[in-house]
């Protein structure tokens, strides 16, 4: 059985696949929901305090966007701890994975309101969660910046031809 080393520009190339493939899941979902309640005339819903909805979904929304940064941070904070680079790495594409999960659960909880209720403010949240969620597009210096790596570090992980052994 052949073994399989990754290269650094392997590694930026399958973590901006996996954040692009998230991405498009939200974008269709957004825009299926969007196509469904083009035609019913805008309502922004009549509140009622005993509404759980007009709580639930701005509660989770927003929770997402903090628990992303909250859990993202802390695991940034043990990956400093790791030695080796390739450690580094997997550690960091783990802590993406959840960072970008915590994004899109809610979101999508978020579109599956205004798909139900036609509701444009649940529609407005979850273009923002989308504007946050773009703003987390990995590359090579927000790589090197989050992990705070050497300048070695930094043009091994530019070099895409640079083995991860």
């Amino acid at each position: 059985m052949a073994t399989f080393i990754q290269t650094s520009g392997g590694y930026l190339r399958s973590t901006r696949i996996n954040y692009w493939t998230i991405f498009a899941v939200q974008t269709f979902v957004a825009l299926f929901a969007i196509l469904v309640n083009v035609s019913k005339p805008v309502d922004f819903g009549k509140f009622h305090p005993n509404d759980i909805m007009a709580y639930f979904i701005p509660t989770i929304a927003l929770g997402g966007l903090i628990a992303s940064q909250i859990i993202f941070k802390q695991r940034l904070h043990r990956i400093s701890e790791r030695s080796q680079f390739k450690q580094k790495l997997e550690c960091y594409k783990s802590a993406l994975m959840t960072r970008f999960a915590l994004l899109e659960g809610p979101n999508l909880m978020v579109l599956a309101a205004y798909f139900f209720t036609d509701n444009p403010l649940y529609l407005a949240m979850a273009i923002l969660s989308l504007v946050v969620y773009l703003s987390a597009l990995p590359n090579v210096k927000s790589i090197s910046r989050d992990l705070k790596l050497t300048s070695e570090e930094s043009a091994h992980l530019g070099n895409p031809a640079y083995p991860l052994a």
